[in-house]
């Protein structure tokens, strides 16, 4: 469990692969994917996606479970590499896209649905959920208590502020306007205290501390590996 910090992005930065792979596939995609693009305009984006994917790309042969992870060109180059599902709502880039991609990889690679909804067929090596929780979803530790069972080992990036940042939001399926305050370190620490057992290294003292961010929002990354139930599959 650590803080996302400057000096291990400028030691990502010494070789910055993912950005080389991403611009090495750019004739390979079916068009404009946004969460492609996010990884090719943020080093800290990459300098994350590294921590939590990198042997996904180096030999791994396990099987994983990508909740939230948006389509990228490492779609179809994990599933062509090793048992790899993918578990978005899609709903940033155009459907004749998500199509076409899901039309070019496995059955069963690709979910276009909320993680509540899915029903997993067998076990995982790895559950992964990169920049999700809580920013996106506030449903943390439901998340966790339905795949700990499932997995060997769940790969978190978890975003928070300790700042005053709020959002103005609409509720989808009502006229409400709400304001809503994204998840300060100290909510955070809260949550993860009660899967405290589980997690490997824990470290709750810098999550309400006022340290320098990587991004111009101001936001926390806290990178949390958790301890599932499976020893093997």
């Amino acid at each position: 469990m650590k803080l996302a910090k400057e000096e291990d992005l400028k030691e990502y930065l010494r070789d910055d692969w993912i950005e080389r792979f991403l611009l090495s596939r750019t004739d390979d995609l079916p068009g404009s994917l946004t969460c492609n693009q996010w990884l090719l305009d943020s080093p800290p984006k990459r300098y994350l996606f590294s921590t939590l994917y990198e042997d996904f790309a180096n030999g791994f042969s396990g099987k994983a479970l990508d909740v939230g992870g948006g389509l990228t060109a490492f779609t179809s180059f994990f599933a062509s590499r090793f048992s790899y599902q993918l578990l978005d709502l899609m709903h940033h880039d155009d459907q004749q896209i998500v199509r076409s991609l899901t039309a070019s990889v496995p059955e069963g690679v690709i979910h276009a649905l909320d993680w509540q909804e899915f029903v997993p067929s067998g076990g995982y090596d790895v559950v992964i959920a990169n920049d999700l929780f809580p920013n996106v979803d506030q449903r943390l530790g439901e998340f966790l208590e339905k795949f700990l069972p499932l997995t060997r080992e769940i790969r978190l990036s978890l975003t928070y502020y300790n700042n005053t940042r709020c959002y103005k939001v609409k509720r989808v399926d009502g006229d409400e306007i709400f304001f809503m305050r994204p998840w300060d370190g100290y909510r955070l620490s809260r949550e993860l205290l009660y899967f405290q057992d589980r997690i490997v290294e824990p470290d709750f003292d810098f999550l309400e501390r006022d340290e320098p961010s990587l991004f111009p929002n101001g936001r926390q990354v806290c990178l949390v590996t958790l301890k599932g139930d499976l020893e093997s599959l």
